[in-house]
């Protein structure tokens, strides 16, 4: 995050963040002791900050002591800002989704971390079944991800999928509040044998044989 100030007749400058603490007590940290004045400062925001409401940040003379009052060698943020903690949140699909297999589905996520690698599951009863997608960078705001959603023998349909997208390192994630379905267009049934061409002698077993294809709106086969 950068920092900007502005200045006359400083040639070195200190940098501190301000907060209260729960008790009223007044506390700082130094972020930075420049012994130049450039007017900006890429501040890169430690993880492991305590997410607040009530920061400021205070620009002064580096020959000056730090102080919490205002002064003429000395500026303050006028209002607080806030350091959050580090969120990402899915938000398709996150439950009651019926997605075809074969098909291209856009999963939508907001991430409040600039520039993190992130990776997507899918979880299939509650444990991860398939990785979709491994080691994107996105920015942070609102993205997606299109996912191609193999047909074949890679993915049954089923009605117990859940999307699970994280960070690497997985110290930020969100897993779809609900489960979603996976489904075939093909037929509910599918008659494989006889299909046609056999010679069934009579007087003799023979087995029959389907294919079941589950699809959200068929709940009896």
């Amino acid at each position: 995050y950068n920092i900007f100030w502005t200045s006359n007749g400083i040639n070195s400058v200190k940098i501190y963040l301000l907060w209260y603490d729960t008790d009223g007590s007044p506390s700082h940290i130094d972020i930075a002791s420049l012994d130049s004045n450039p007017g900006v400062y890429n501040w890169t925001i430690p993880s492991a900050f305590t997410p607040r409401t009530n920061y400021r940040i205070q620009i002064s003379d580096a020959s000056k002591p730090m102080t919490f009052t205002q002064g003429v060698d000395y500026d303050t943020s006028d209002n607080y800002f806030t350091i959050s903690a580090p969120m990402v949140s899915l938000i398709s699909p996150n439950g009651g989704e019926n997605v075809e297999i074969g098909k291209t589905y856009r999963i939508r996520f907001k991430t409040t971390i600039f520039n993190d690698q992130y990776y997507i599951d899918l979880q299939k009863n509650g444990s991860n079944y398939l990785q979709i997608m491994g080691g994107y960078s996105y920015a942070s705001g609102e993205s997606y991800f299109d996912w191609n959603v193999p047909a074949g023998v890679v993915i049954s349909p089923g009605s117990d999928y859940k999307i699970r997208i994280y960070n690497v390192g997985g110290t930020v994630q969100d897993i779809s509040d609900a489960n979603f379905s996976l489904f075939s267009n093909l037929p509910a049934v599918t008659v494989v044998s006889p299909n046609g061409g056999e010679n069934i002698v009579k007087g003799q077993n023979y087995t029959i044989g389907w294919n079941v294809n589950w699809r959200p709106e068929v709940t009896d086969y």
